[in-house]
């Protein structure tokens, strides 16, 4: 998908077979840095995959910064009238823009309010937090974010929602 020229990859006929073929083994479709191009088609893609779980990686990339941030969260927000798609929150750095708790409250305040923790996840975004400082400086942010919330809640984003979608056992020390 990143390098799929076309906007339509997700509609294709054999792009959608192979959605099928996923759905049916019970795994998750992650699809990468949806805005702009994709984010506003997949409310229509969960809609004919309903047993598909999606993944908005990255948040779908919010255009933090810029005039597109509140066409990003009207698509955020419909896409997650669907009880079926999660996100995760990683690879939020943009150039130019500060990487600090406080420069990412609105577009996690937007992820909690849509998703609530119980379909969000963390997502170390290793290595490509290697330029912005590693991955200590990302999780050292999302951190402080996810700290804010109760316990049971730290835990569903921090460990418990990605141990459902991905099908793994959480740790036990979460």
């Amino acid at each position: 998908m990143h390098d799929d020229p076309r906007d339509d990859v997700l509609d294709l006929p054999p792009v959608r077979r192979s959605l099928d073929l996923l759905a049916e083994a019970g795994l998750p479709l992650d699809v990468p840095d949806a805005w702009p191009r994709h984010l506003p088609g997949l409310p229509a893609l969960a809609d004919v995959a309903p047993d598909l779980t999606l993944v908005l990686d990255h948040l779908g990339k919010p255009p933090r910064g810029t005039d597109e941030l509140d066409a990003w969260a009207a698509s955020v927000r419909e896409l997650t009238r669907r009880p079926h798609v999660v996100a995760k929150v990683s690879g939020l750095q943009r150039p130019g823009q500060p990487f600090t708790a406080d420069a990412l409250r609105p577009v996690w305040e937007l992820a909690l309010e849509c998703f609530g923790p119980d379909r969000l996840m963390y997502g170390g975004d290793w290595p490509m937090t290697v330029p912005a400082g590693g991955y200590a400086a990302h999780w050292d942010v999302v951190r402080g974010l996810v700290g804010e919330l109760g316990a049971d809640e730290q835990c569903a984003v921090l460990s418990g929602t990605a141990s459902r979608v991905y099908r793994t056992e959480p740790p036990d020390d979460f």
